[in-house]
């Protein structure tokens, strides 16, 4: 008589499952998109400043909702982050805004005094699509910035 054997259904179904490509992205997020741009203040390179972008319609952000982020490198480029760094921003229209506290970025007071933080007065409006994503180049203006109240950036 023949051995018989007992595979758990859950794990022929997974591996089933896997076997197919079934399932969405290999980490179960949402599928992500490549998404960069640059960011001056004054026509110079902001480095350390955070552009945050926020998913519309507004009212349907809370808690949970995944904000992609990226940090101005000292060129004045960025790469937006949503789950792993520069990973990309999932397909959407978005609501663009900036903070900055310094070069070395983290905490302390927005430099920009919050002239550029509220998303229902975003410096930009963009929509992240399939495939590569190039933000229109983000150029603020304002007053000179505070030497002393951040040790670095511009001036």
């Amino acid at each position: 008589m023949p051995a018989t054997v007992s595979r758990p259904l859950p794990l022929v179904a997974a591996v089933a499952l896997a076997a197919c490509g079934c399932g969405g992205t290999p980490d179960d997020k949402p599928a992500r998109f490549p998404t960069r741009g640059t960011l001056t203040y004054n026509g110079r390179p902001l480095p350390g400043a955070v552009v945050t972008f926020h998913p519309l319609p507004l009212d349907k952000n809370d808690w949970r909702t995944v904000k992609p982020g990226a940090r101005v490198e000292a060129d004045g480029s960025f790469r937006a982050n949503s789950y792993d760094l520069r990973d990309g921003a999932m397909a959407g229209e978005y609501a663009v805004t900036v903070l900055y506290t310094g070069e070395a970025g983290g905490p302390g007071p927005d430099l920009l005094q919050g002239r550029h933080r509220d998303p229902k007065r975003p410096v930009a409006k963009v929509t992240i699509a399939a495939g590569e994503n190039v933000v229109p180049p983000i150029a603020l203006s304002g007053p000179p910035l505070n030497p002393k109240a951040g040790k670095s950036g511009p001036h």
